[in-house]
């Protein structure tokens, strides 16, 4: 059995396929949707037709899934990298109709973002639809803050109604608190300052494995 996981972003769908040890077995993504879009995975390099939607990115590559051996029925589930899951989703949760209702109502803490991503969820989930979707949640690493950390300067009655520093990127700081030990062979470091560095950037600083503060905010728009 294998688990699919998804990764929407504004232009591209990144994918990759687990086995049941957590090795991965292909890692590849639909890249230039809306431009040129094209199948990148490995010694595949194939152009798609102009207009190809993520949908039509998404039927594509099931396709190509499937003539790898990867049809349905050999996958058990499908994780999605979901960017924001505000103050209510800090565990990774099974996708339901509630869920995405749910979700819809965030859209506006990540308008580049969660667009994309809940299209994206809702495709998939019409066309595996016998198989389990679970959503991760890029801020719920930084649930364990303390609430000072996750304080702006803003009245209380702000804080309540849910402006307030929610932290993003946290899938990634996730997997360097996993990584380091096996990395280093040596028992995870109490104090890490971590940074992740691309087209958005930000910096956490992570104790005994938790976050306790980051440089990102209520939305995506800062970061260092």
């Amino acid at each position: 059995m294998a688990i699919l996981v998804l990764n929407a972003g504004s232009s591209s769908l990144k994918f990759a396929v687990f086995d049941a040890t957590y090795t991965d077995l292909l890692r590849g993504q639909v890249s230039g949707i809306g431009t040129a879009p094209r199948l990148v995975c490995g010694d595949t390099d194939e152009a798609l037709p102009a207009g190809t939607s993520y949908r039509d990115g998404l039927k594509f590559l099931l396709q190509w899934l499937a003539g790898q051996g990867l049809q349905p029925e050999r996958l058990s589930g499908v994780g999605h990298r979901v960017v924001h899951g505000g103050s209510t989703f800090i565990t990774p949760t099974i996708i339901t109709d509630d869920v995405l209702t749910q979700l819809d109502g965030l859209r506006s803490l990540a308008p580049l973002h969660l667009p994309f991503g809940l299209g994206v969820l809702r495709d998939t989930r019409a066309l595996l639809p016998t198989l389990p979707h679970v959503a991760c949640f890029d801020t719920a690493f930084h649930a364990t803050q303390p609430e000072l950390a996750t304080r702006l300067p803003i009245p209380r009655s702000y804080f309540d109604k849910g402006y307030r520093r929610y932290g993003f990127h946290g899938l990634n700081y996730e997997h360097i608190v996993d990584a380091l030990p096996k990395l280093t062979g040596r028992p995870l470091p109490r104090r890490i300052l971590a940074a992740h560095l691309g087209s958005g950037a930000s910096m956490c600083a992570i104790f005994d494995g938790k976050s306790v503060g980051t440089t990102m905010g209520f939305s995506t728009a800062d970061g260092l």
